[in-house]
């Protein structure tokens, strides 16, 4: 007989854009299948539900109030894109890695809201409840800026040298915040952006 309370793995690369989280998923880490779909489907929404259920109502409500006015449809985005990837680790009976998981979604909503670390503090502290296991994909600031002077801007955050800068901050801030509260993360700075 089967056992159906098998361990999944729930693992996660992020880091800032351009780092090189898809190169390092699709060839370095080739055994585990990604399950990243584009646009919209009921999959997607059943997710969101399921990680809505698991998710703290209060920090979630705090989450949309903290939004900032002219990112509002990008952060409720994001916000629906952590719940969902939430939702995907709590129902997935397979080992997922994903290049944009539960904390690339943070970092993003992090870009989009107002500071306010306390909230991102407690967001980290529910998170740590699903044992995911975070790699961490960095490079230079030199090769990352080189890359994503060449990537299509249309689906890009940086549009310039202080959206750039921000977004580093916001990834320095969530970094500390996940250790402050003892979530292990391995680093790879891979030095190669394809």
């Amino acid at each position: 007989m089967e056992n159906t309370n098998k361990q999944t793995i729930k693992e996660e690369l992020f880091g800032l854009p351009g780092v090189g989280k898809s190169y390092v998923l699709n060839n370095i880490l080739n055994g585990i299948e990604s399950a990243i779909e584009v646009g919209f489907s009921f999959r997607k929404v059943k997710n969101i539900f399921y990680g809505l259920k698991f998710f703290p109502f209060q920090i979630f409500i705090r989450m949309l109030l903290n939004i900032q006015q002219e990112n509002l449809k990008g952060g409720m985005k994001l916000t629906l894109v952590l719940l969902e990837r939430l939702g995907r680790y709590k129902s997935s009976d397979v080992d997922l890695i994903l290049d944009e998981g539960v904390f690339q979604a943070l970092w993003g909503y992090m870009y989009r809201a107002n500071n306010n670390e306390q909230l991102i503090n407690d967001i980290v502290l529910h998170l740590k409840r699903y044992s995911i296991n975070i790699r961490y994909i960095g490079t230079s600031k030199l090769i990352n800026k080189d890359f994503l002077d060449n990537r299509d801007k249309q689906k890009f955050y940086f549009k310039n040298k202080q959206d750039y800068i921000k977004g580093r901050e916001n990834m320095a801030l969530l970094i500390k915040l996940i250790k402050r509260n003892n979530i292990k993360v391995k680093y790879i700075f891979n030095g190669v952006c394809k």
